[in-house]
């Protein structure tokens, strides 16, 4: 059986993706193939600042990747209003490569 490589990826330039946890690794080298590959990507991430790093980071790589960057908290509701509204096309795909990490602060409700 023959290795799955990057390029058995099909061109995906009319895709849209969303991809969590996509700072570093697993998340970031989907959300870079994704890109490398054509689909319009968002970076969805709770920390703005590490997003736009992956993001500047995958452009330098490769010149007019399409690129988003959302804030993204899984542990949180409270994201839904903002984040869905920065994202004006519907997701072909969404890989949930992050993980929820719940606040230990016991005020925090998330439920």
């Amino acid at each position: 059986m023959e290795k799955w490589r990057t390029d058995n990826l099909p061109d995906l330039s009319s895709k849209n993706a969303i991809v969590t946890g996509a700072n570093s690794g697993i998340g970031y080298w989907t959300a870079y193939w994704l890109a490398v590959k054509g689909a319009r990507v968002v970076i969805a991430s709770r920390n703005p600042e590490k997003a736009d790093k992956a993001a500047k980071e995958m452009r330098a790589a490769v010149p007019g990747l399409e690129l988003d960057q959302i804030s993204l908290d899984l542990a949180s509701l409270d994201f839904f209003p903002n984040s869905t509204l920065a994202f004006s096309t519907c997701p072909n795909s969404s890989i949930a490569s992050a993980r929820v990490k719940p606040s230990l602060s016991p005020d925090r409700d998330t439920s």
